[in-house]
Formats: structure tokens, C-alpha cells, sequence
């Protein structure tokens, strides 16, 4: 392997161990059940929730689309759904179980709609099947498998692909007050246009050499100055466009894409179309947040800005940065990074219970400590050796 090709999957893990990282600081400073302490709030600031996960979304569509070149036939279709299965389900079902005992649903049907791949936050879901309290970031695997699923008719069709783009940003784009599309539909297009932008991205043409670390990090502090400004959220709100049908995904969320694009784009070796355009995008609505809340009156030395400006400034900065920076380095929490997301809540909310009541440094550095000590360890061992063990175990009999 050359070094360029190896530079671009530790750049690929790093970046996908990036978006763990950042669901993980979420719901660690953000539940009610773990302890509060001074200065909790601002490691909130080190985040991109909602911006991390539709990161995911862009590198499952990369990923799938990178591994499954091969004409489509049924043997391939085949063994597409078994590696998918054993990649996906046994982690899921052990999430699952977690997310049961750490907060019982109230309907059995919840855990059983879990199992299938059914929840959807969305009040419009036809199915009525609502997120794990206990689990909540499972939500988005509804969305993996729906994606998984749909990847069979785009990879038989390949033609497809790109009016099924536009198609999911129309209906993203159309769940405003003036087009009353169910939440539900604004939600899956504004997911599916996530997943296709990373599906195409593979059909780009290469980078030659190793690609710029600088460049993917500055995309990533981008991503969270943008999440925490906030700027289309801010738009849509002072023009008196209401998100009246609560869509888990709103439109707004579309911020995002040039970002994450960009980021899996880079770190990938892609060519993404438009070229500049998408940094100029990222960058700039950046920026355009920064702008908003000056024009507001806001003080820019409050913490929720003084973080979004610092992290456009450093964007700025380290975009042009041609050595590395040693980012590369989360790609050993990037090799784990799935079962870090879906096994991480039930474990924050286990050890929570533990400080009833606890406020204070101690209290709250220490649940935090532990939670780590066992969160970490835990994911680690279901992805380097849960699952490859539970591979040699189902691909064995095949080789005979």
C-alpha cells in the first residue's frame, strides 16, 4: 500500500473518530443524569452533535459506495447483505439491550420496532415506533438500514443515483410553512441527501498524493463553528418561517453539507465538484453565523461565540497548513467508532445513577472519569474483537 493511500484511511478513521468523539462529549455534558459541576457547560462548546452524526451519513454513503464497485449480480447483492448484517446487527442488538436496561420502554412494541430497524422521532412516522429512551442516538441506525436497503436499487441502477439527490433535497427543502410535507418525508430526504453526496463522491475523480490533514481539520472546526452559530436556524427564525411539522431533520440541517462533503471529500482523495466552491461554502457560512450575531447585538466574548469564532479562526488558519498536525491519530478511536456511538449513552446513564443527586468537581469529573474507563474499553473489544472473532465464526464453514 502506498503512502498516500494509507495517509487516506487514517484521515477516513480520523475523521469518523472525530464524530464519535463529538456525539460522545454531547451526551456526556448534556444529560440531566450525570452530576453538574462548574465549567460543565463549556465543554459542551467542544461538539457537533447533530453535525457529527450527518458526518456519518456522508462517510456510510462513501464507504458503501468505495466497497461495492463490483457489477451488480445476485451472489454480490448476497454477500453485500451478509457483511452488512455481521458489521451492523450483533453490535445493534447488544446496544439495544443496553438501552432496555438502562431505561425500559414503556410499550414492548418499542424494543420489538428496535429490532427492525423501525424508530423514528418523527410525530408524522407512520409507525409510531419512538426511539429507545435509554439508547437514544440509535435513532439514526433507522435511517443506516433504510439507506442500506436503498443502496441495492442505486447500485442495480446507477443512473439513479443523482435524481434521487435531488429528489431528497427537494423534500428536504419543501418542509417549510408554506409547503406543509410530514416531518417525516423532510427528515428522510434531508438524511438520504447526506447519504447520496458520500455515495457520489466515490464516482469522483482521485487526488493524486497524500491529502492535506490541515485542510479535512479545518472542515471539522468549520462543522462546529456552524453548529453553534447556527446561522440558517437564525435566518429561518427572523424571517418568521416556523419548523411547524417538528421534523427530527429539519431543513436547516442542510447547513451542513458543504462541510461534511467536503471533509469526506478531502480525507477520502476525492475530487469533489465545484472544487473550491464547497471550502468557499463551509468557510463562509462560518462566517455568515459570525456576521449574524454581531449584526444581533450579541456579545461575541459569551462562550457559545467566543467557541464558534475561535473555531472559524482556526478553520482559517490551519487550512493552508501543509504539514500534519497529528490528527491522524484518532483514527484508533475511528476503528471503534460504531460501537462507541451506539453503547456509549446506556453507560453514561448507568453511571449517573451511581451520583444521585451529586453536584460538584469531584462528583462530576468523576463520573465522567469512570464512565470513560468503561465506555472506552467496552467499545474497543466489541469492534477489534467481538466482531472479528464473531466474522471467522460465521465466514468458517464457507472456506470448507
Amino acid at each position: 500500500m502506498s503512502e498516500a493511500a494509507r495517509q487516506k484511511i487514517l484521515l477516513l478513521d480520523s475523521v469518523r473518530g472525530w464524530a464519535a468523539l463529538s456525539v460522545l462529549i454531547f451526551h456526556t455534558f448534556s444529560l440531566d443524569s450525570m452530576p453538574k459541576f462548574p465549567g460543565r457547560d463549556y465543554f459542551y462548546y467542544l461538539q457537533a452533535d447533530r453535525a457529527a452524526v450527518l458526518l456519518f451519513f456522508v462517510l456510510s454513503g462513501f464507504v458503501i459506495g468505495l466497497t461495492n464497485q463490483r457489477p451488480w449480480s445476485a451472489p454480490a447483492v448476497r454477500q453485500y447483505g451478509w457483511r452488512r448484517f455481521l458489521r451492523i446487527y450483533p453490535i445493534y442488538l447488544i446496544a439495544v439491550v443496553l438501552g432496555w436496561m438502562a431505561v425500559p420502554a414503556a410499550r414492548p412494541t418499542t424494543l420489538l420496532g428496535q429490532l427492525a430497524f423501525l424508530q423514528d422521532s418523527n410525530p408524522t412516522n407512520p409507525l409510531a415506533v419512538p426511539n429507545l429512551p435509554g439508547n437514544i442516538p440509535l435513532w439514526s441506525l433507522h435511517y443506516e438500514a433504510l439507506f442500506y436497503l436503498c443502496f441495492l436499487f442505486w447500485w442495480r441502477w446507477p443512473a439513479t443515483v443523482l435524481p434521487s439527490l435531488a429528489g431528497s433535497m427537494l423534500a428536504a427543502l419543501a418542509g417549510t410553512a408554506w409547503a406543509p410535507v410530514p416531518a417525516v418525508v423532510v427528515t428522510h430526504g434531508v438524511g438520504a441527501a447526506f447519504w447520496l453526496a458520500g455515495l457520489l463522491l466515490t464516482r469522483r475523480p482521485a487526488i493524486t498524493g497524500a491529502p492535506g490533514e490541515g485542510a479535512v481539520v479545518a472542515h471539522l472546526l468549520w462543522l462546529q463553528s456552524i453548529y453553534h452559530f447556527a446561522p440558517v436556524y437564525l435566518l429561518q427564525r427572523g424571517l418568521g418561517i416556523p419548523n411547524e411539522y417538528k421534523a427530527y431533520l429539519p431543513v436547516h440541517d442542510l447547513v451542513f453539507l458543504p462541510g461534511a462533503v467536503a471533509a469526506v471529500a478531502l480525507a477520502g482523495g476525492r475530487k469533489a465538484p465545484g472544487g473550491r466552491l464547497w471550502h468557499l461554502a463551509a468557510a463562509g457560512l462560518a462566517g455568515i453565523g459570525l456576521a449574524m450575531i454581531l449584526a444581533a447585538g450579541k456579545n461575541p466574548a459569551e462562550a457559545r461565540w467566543a467557541f464558534s469564532t475561535c473555531y472559524l479562526v482556526a478553520g482559517a488558519v490551519l487550512f493552508f497548513l501543509p504539514q500534519r498536525l497529528g490528527f491522524e491519530r484518532l483514527a484508533a478511536v475511528g476503528a471503534f467508532s460504531y460501537a462507541l456511538y451506539v453503547v456509549h449513552m446506556p453507560v453514561l446513564l448507568f453511571v449517573g445513577r451511581l451520583f444521585p443527586r451529586a453536584t460538584g468537581p469531584g462528583a462530576g469529573l468523576g463520573a465522567v472519569g469512570l464512565a470513560f474507563a468503561l465506555i472506552f474499553p467496552l467499545a474497543w473489544w466489541l469492534e477489534t474483537r467481538f466482531h472479528p472473532w464473531l466474522r471467522a465464526q460465521a465466514d468458517g464453514p464457507a472456506r470448507h
